[in-house]
């Protein structure tokens, strides 16, 4: 995995902190009593063992929309904790300690640290606190070549964009899923384009499943209405950043999709 052309130390933190080894530097234990409500949440994107533990929805929701964005290659959970000064309402510098939630690796090079925290949990603790702590983070990781950001739901699950995300993450491209999938997105991609989903239904084929039990003869197969190939293929496409879908509206049949460039 190569970051950027330039070697120096803050790349080859960065390579252990998305690296096979790294060690979260929190752990989020089971059977322990947390404020917020700890959720296990599976994702391709982390070479630990394909799960990653977020102390909180927030977190596992916005780790969604980072599974079906192809420009992220590689996310590392609790990175390390660092040191940052705030200022106080009288103007005194403190320092303080913070173990970061998540850092996030782009296909440019580029590194993004995130946290995450509810509004409620904001305005609680002072929403000019809070913009404090965030100056100080921001001006820390500037040291270390990346980017800090604070999400909270506002952003996240911003309608329509959350819908379709969840809606890709549902069809995301499975070892066990029929094979016919892997031709409809081949036919899809190699095709004229743009096109609506609707168009494409009707151009690919195969155009349904069919299921029947192991015993059955094949003429026993009964089609699957509830599961449109076509649909699934495109999303698919969509999550591999082969394709481009416009996410301010709910993806149905009119759904254009076009080729990404």
């Amino acid at each position: 995995m190569s970051l950027k052309t330039r070697e120096n130390p803050i790349d080859a933190e960065w390579r252990a902190i998305f690296g096979p080894r790294h060690e979260p530097a929190r752990v989020i234990k089971k059977r322990t009593r947390h404020p917020t409500i700890p959720v296990n949440h599976p994702t391709k994107k982390a070479f630990r063992k394909g799960m990653i533990r977020a102390r909180l929805p927030l977190m596992s929701d916005q780790l969604t929309h980072l599974d079906v964005t192809p420009e992220v290659i590689r996310v590392a959970e609790y990175p390390f904790a660092i040191e940052y000064q705030r200022v106080r309402d009288e103007g005194e510098f403190v320092t303080r300690t913070r173990v970061l939630d998540l850092a996030v690796l782009m296909s440019d090079g580029r590194v993004f640290v995130i946290d995450y925290e509810p509004i409620n949990i904001q305005r609680r603790k002072g929403f000019q606190r809070v913009e404090a702590r965030t100056r100080g983070l921001v001006e820390a990781l500037e040291k270390k070549d990346a980017t800090y950001l604070l999400l909270d739901e506002c952003s996240i699950h911003l309608q329509p964009r959350w819908g379709n995300v969840c809606e890709i993450w549902k069809h995301a491209h499975e070892k066990g899923q029929h094979p016919g999938i892997a031709e409809i997105r081949h036919q899809i991609i190699n095709g004229a384009l743009p096109a609506t989903i609707g168009q494409l239904m009707r151009r690919v084929s195969p155009n349904a499943m069919t299921s029947r039990f192991a015993h059955e003869r094949p003429e026993a197969a009964m089609a699957k209405g509830e599961f449109n190939p076509t649909y699934t293929a495109v999303l698919q496409l969509a999550a591999a950043g082969k394709v481009r879908l416009d996410y301010s509206k709910p993806f149905d049949i009119h759904s254009i999709v076009t080729r990404k460039v």
